[in-house]
Formats: structure tokens, sequence, C-alpha cells
């Protein structure tokens, strides 16, 4: 049960954390 909240709450969390990683990954390709 405690894992559901998680995933609920951490939903969004991971949704930002994508976008982040999309940005980091573009720089990183570009000067590679």
């Amino acid at each position: 049960m405690a894992d559901h909240s998680t995933s609920v709450a951490g939903t969004p969390r991971p949704q930002l954390s994508r976008a982040n990683g999309n940005i980091n990954l573009g720089p990183s390709a570009n000067p590679k």
C-alpha cells in the first residue's frame, strides 16, 4: 500500500526528472 502512495506522488516528480534528463542529454550530445 505504501508503494501505491509513493507511485502517485512520484508520478509528477519523474515527469520533471524526464524533462531535465532530456535537457542534459541535449548539451551532452552536442559537445560529444
